[in-house]
């Protein structure tokens, strides 16, 4: 959603991103190849005034950390359950901030993401997306690390 939102929002911007799993990148870098540019490894030069970390996990903190510059932005939408994050020693001497956002909040970012959505979506984002039935949701977080798809919708059926 980040990727779609910023790409839709400023679509004039070349907005690089970072993800190990290369068949995500790719599929991701396929649809939004106007606008989004794959990294082939983490940043490792801080040369980013703004860095959005959405990863889920603590290295991509700390990727965020690498590449933000002197006196830049950290946005971080994570949630790092079960993971020892923690605030790298090169943090300080840059002077950056950093915001968590509140991912639960009053619900209006739900609202706003579904507007996006609605008003810009096409044919061929289909491709981000995988809907699998919850009778293999098991396979589904077993896989989800590998997977292709941005997002993965669990359909579960009222009999």
């Amino acid at each position: 959603m980040l990727s779609l939102a910023l790409s839709w929002l400023f679509p004039k911007s070349k907005i690089e991103v970072y993800d190990p799993n290369r068949d995500k990148l790719r599929n991701l870098a396929s649809v939004l190849r106007e606008t989004i540019s794959p990294l082939s490894n983490p940043p490792t030069l801080a040369k980013y005034s703004l860095v959005f970390e959405a990863s889920g996990q603590a290295e991509g903190f700390d990727y965020a950390v690498a590449a933000v510059q002197n006196a830049g932005r950290i946005i971080v939408s994570s949630r790092y359950r079960g993971q020892n994050a923690h605030l790298p020693e090169e943090i300080a001497p840059k002077g950056c901030s950093i915001k968590f956002s509140n991912l639960n909040g009053d619900g209006s970012p739900f609202t706003q993401a579904i507007q996006l959505l609605a008003s810009h979506w096409r044919e061929d984002y289909n491709q981000l997306i995988t809907i699998e039935s919850l009778s293999i949701i098991n396979d589904v977080f077993t896989n989800l690390d590998t997977s292709q798809y941005g997002k993965t919708i669990i359909q579960i059926s009222r009999d």
